[in-house]
């Protein structure tokens, strides 16, 4: 047969479609994805070292966590559930017992050592890396999904939340969760990961009072899904989304019995915390609207305000005005969707294929985050008390919204990266856009280093080794007889040092029944600790006529333990 005729032409090669070519296809895909996988490998190495070095000695040991460490021995001891969490901050409702159940297996593990719960601690915020990755990957390009994933890592925030047992830790990984999901199933159309971000937000919801926040963004994005959705999938929709509202609920049960068995009380105590004059804000409603948003997108990427400080002000407001000003930059320049090679030739394997779905995608992943980050900001700015407050740790109650602010700020950057001139732009416009890569790159630099500076280092006083220490030498003056613990000033919990106690297996008693009593003072709050302060408390204390001081040391700095025993010498 003549070649002509059979449109086969000898010269020219043709495609195969055999195992060589599908061999060559599995190596170009390597190869233009090798170094994104290795640069993500460096991040999530680094992260797992900010976080895993040094864990045990540098981790914060103190009344929180000797109080969440005494629920899970509780927990297991009994077999059962929990089913509240731990007492929140005003001493009358409790946050949810989700977070105990995440932490049971390690807590079983560990048999009373808490060093496996706090490397799980350790390993949900680490989690968080790849998951904002992916999120901003998907929305943006490589670009971005590094400088998320590596602003996640060496987040001063992230980093610091990931270093001591307490229940706000696991917001930022379960609002990472929900983020995933959510954009998952916005995406990709696919809403059988509606159920995916309805678990990440049940941890977020549980883990404190804030985390509620996020309810408000997931329920948007569900109803954008049904507005938007074809008609004939809107059913499979509300069946995935009532699926993902059943995920919430099954994590309320044990909640939702106990209200059942207590007439509400836990509901009554919250919307009265809520209404009530401790539960308004003590400042007007523009100065809310002027520092609450400020504080919301500096903190996981600045620290502001660094721990109840106001310094950085300056930083921080540089910062989210410049993150909010680039949003809105994306929102405008998204919104119509360009093929890219009429911005320029693309090095990015994850925008070569498919440039006009590349483009829709970040239109709308723009649009999600920034949607997202209005709801939450608006449901936290309005919806909690003292947000703006300056003067006290409150960095907790936000940063349910930290892996939002990270992919945004992961698109921005991938954004700056991805500029390319175009040949209609001028001499000007080509060497500004030239150096949108060099700006990404100093601004992330410039980051990271301020984020250097929050990475806790060396060994904290507060330890759970100093607490070890301490339960030792108060087991030593007590020579196995019971002991009792009480806290002067300021209520502070003596759970940092009952729950060594109680793991030694130490005979533990009520302070009317006690042959050992100890008492804690925190000198931080009274200059009289160490003498006078306990004595005239035991002065006035019936049940400890006749007793008087064996011991008295710092435990650490600020934490002077009394020891009083009766008629001793």
């Amino acid at each position: 047969m003549d070649a002509s005729r059979s449109g086969h032409n000898p010269e020219m090669p043709q495609a195969s479609h055999g195992p060589n070519s599908r061999a060559t296809s599995i190596r170009v895909g390597i190869a233009g994805h090798l170094p994104e996988a290795l640069g993500l490998a460096f991040i999530v190495l680094v992260a797992a070292y900010l976080r895993l070095n040094n864990l045990q000695a540098g981790a914060d040991w103190d009344s929180d966590q000797g109080g969440l460490m005494l629920a899970l021995r509780d927990a297991l001891h009994s077999g059962s559930l929990p089913q509240l969490g731990m007492l929140a901050s005003p001493g009358t409702f409790h946050h949810g017992a989700l977070y105990l159940d995440l932490m049971l297996p390690a807590a079983w593990l560990g048999n009373g050592d808490p060093t496996p719960v706090l490397f799980e601690t350790a390993l949900t915020s680490l989690a968080v890396v790849p998951m904002v990755w992916w999120v901003a990957r998907s929305i943006a390009g490589t670009a971005a999904g590094l400088a998320a994933a590596l602003l996640a890592a060496t987040s001063g925030g992230l980093v610091f939340f990931s270093g001591f047992i307490w229940n706000p830790t696991v917001m930022e990984p379960g609002a990472a969760l929900a983020l995933l999901g959510a954009w998952q199933a916005w995406s990709g159309r696919k809403p059988a990961w509606l159920p995916v971000a309805a678990a990440g937000t049940a941890i977020s919801m549980q883990a404190d009072l804030a985390g509620i926040a996020l309810f408000v963004p997931m329920a948007c994005i569900l109803i954008a899904l049904l507005v938007r959705g074809p008609a004939g999938r809107r059913r499979h929709i509300a069946l995935w989304g009532a699926a993902a509202a059943a995920v919430i609920v099954v994590t309320y049960v044990p909640f939702i019995f106990y209200e059942l068995g207590h007439r509400f009380a836990e509901t009554h105590a919250i919307v009265a915390y809520l209404t009530g004059p401790t539960g308004q804000a003590s400042h007007s409603l523009a100065y809310r609207l002027a520092v609450g948003p400020v504080r919301i997108l500096a903190w996981p990427l600045t620290g502001w305000p660094l721990w109840g400080q106001t310094s950085g002000l300056v930083l921080a407001s540089a910062v989210s005005v410049a993150c909010a000003a680039g949003l809105v930059w994306r929102l405008v320049a998204t919104a119509r969707p360009r093929i890219v090679s009429e911005a320029g030739p693309t090095n990015d394997p994850a925008e070569a294929d498919d440039p006009l779905g590349a483009a829709a995608r970040e239109r709308d992943g723009t649009r999600l985050i920034v949607g997202s980050l209005a709801a939450l900001t608006a449901a936290l700015v309005f919806g909690l008390a003292n947000l703006a407050d300056l003067k006290e740790l409150t960095e907790q109650y936000h940063i349910v919204a930290d892996p939002f602010v990270i992919v945004a700020a992961g698109i921005l950057l991938g954004s700056l990266w991805r500029l390319r001139p175009s040949r209609a732009a001028g001499a000007l416009g080509r060497a500004a856009k030239a150096c949108g890569p060099l700006v990404c790159l100093a601004i992330l630099a410039g980051l990271v280093w301020q984020s250097a500076a929050q990475w806790p280092s060396g060994t904290t006083p507060f330890s759970w080794s100093a607490a070890q220490s301490a339960a030792s030498r108060l087991e030593g003056d007590a020579s196995g007889k019971t002991i009792a613990l009480v806290g002067l000033t300021g209520g502070r919990s003596t759970d940092t040092y009952l729950y060594p106690l109680v793991s030694d297996g130490a005979r533990v008693a009520a302070p009317d029944r006690t042959t050992v009593l100890v008492v804690l003072c925190d000198t931080s709050v009274s200059a009289s600790c160490g003498g006078s302060q306990e004595d005239a408390w035991l002065a006035t204390q019936t049940y400890a006529a006749g007793f008087v001081l064996v011991d008295r040391f710092e435990a650490a700095p600020g934490r002077m333990l009394s020891v009083y025993e009766p008629g001793a010498a």
